[in-house]
């Protein structure tokens, strides 16, 4: 009997927050720090700027959005992509520097090529592999790739991605230090 009473006023204090916390009606809503252009969405808080696309409408024209400057200038990149995430982390922040991008491409005849491309790139730069592993049928185009390489100051993140019936594929990186 104790626990049904201790269960039923934790139940009665929970929702009674709830009500609480909602904005009655004519009490307006805050507005956020969101901007939106587009069909793209940024936000920046300190010296971080997160930027994202609205992932219900799949942009197959520029977003508008950029690599960050921090971002590695000697990456290859293979032409014909569109960035559909972009993100930069200052020293300063919380999760310390970061560089975080998502691209799209819209040529799917290239995703084996970006994924031996990405394979090189680490082999033969001097990039210690932690894992590389391939997920699907990469043969037949599809799947997925995902491989963590470090250097003494940094650690590097690439995911590459092909689902079965999407007719683009997505490149992400993540760089952040050790």
């Amino acid at each position: 009997m104790r626990r049904l009473n201790v269960f039923l006023l934790l139940f009665i204090l929970s929702v009674s927050l709830l009500v609480a916390c909602e904005p009655s009606e004519g009490e307006p809503v805050e507005e956020s720090s969101v901007e939106t252009n587009d069909n793209a969405d940024s936000v920046t808080v300190d010296d971080t700027e997160v930027e994202d696309t609205n992932e219900t409408e799949e942009p197959q024209e520029d977003t508008g959005l950029e690599i960050p400057e921090e971002f590695p200038s000697d990456y290859p990149l293979l032409d014909g992509y569109i960035v559909t995430e972009a993100l930069s982390n200052g020293p300063d922040s919380i999760t310390g520097e970061l560089v975080q991008v998502t691209l799209r491409y819209y040529d799917t005849d290239k995703f084996l090529e970006a994924i031996d491309l990405y394979k090189d790139f680490y082999e033969k730069n001097g990039y210690e592999i932690e894992y590389l592993v391939e997920h699907g049928e990469i043969d037949h185009g599809e799947g997925a790739f995902d491989l963590k390489a470090t250097t003494e100051e940094k650690a590097h993140f690439c995911n590459l991605a092909k689902l079965p019936n999407d007719d683009f594929f997505t490149l992400a990186f993540s760089i952040r230090n050790k």
